[in-house]
């Protein structure tokens, strides 16, 4: 669980990274695959045997590696905030804003949205974690196909 946790979290920390300096409608879904991810992994290295511990084990996956997720996109939206969009572009795209609004007051904005962002990456990562836990304990325990019938003998 600590492996595929600390390998999907530093994968969560750069996509994030890059995915919120570009774009920031495609988060949701990169946390989604990025929680699978850690969830298959936790149900294929941690060989649990029953199948609500690897959803355990898929969930707490997706809440560790929710740690990079987190950081990636702090530092993501750090990066669009005060470097690619400045605080003076805020205040002139808000309408009727003319000078209404302080520094303090769009930090103060910024720091609310982005705690609402980051109690729904810790939840999307942790429940796309158990579902993935499930998943990959599934393909870890499946049957292996029987042998093919052997041909039958021509008659004569």
């Amino acid at each position: 669980m600590i492996r595929s946790a600390l390998i999907i979290g530093a994968v969560s920390f750069v996509y994030l990274l890059f995915a919120n300096v570009a774009q920031m409608l495609c988060v949701p879904f990169l946390v989604i695959l990025l929680g699978l991810a850690a969830g298959i992994l936790a149900g294929i290295f941690d060989k649990p045997q029953q199948p609500g511990k690897a959803v355990i084990n898929g969930a707490l996956a997706g809440l560790i590696a929710s740690a990079g997720a987190v950081a990636g996109s702090a530092a993501g939206l750090a990066i669009r905030i005060y470097v690619i969009f400045t605080p003076e572009t805020f205040v002139n795209i808000l309408p009727n804003s003319a000078g209404a609004y302080s520094q303090s007051d769009l930090d103060q904005g910024i720091f609310a949205v982005f705690c609402c962002c980051l109690c729904s990456v810790f939840l999307l990562m942790a429940a796309s974690g158990a579902l993935g836990g499930f998943a990959g304990f599934q393909y870890k325990n499946r049957k292996p196909a029987p042998p093919p019938a052997p041909p039958l003998p021509e008659p004569r």
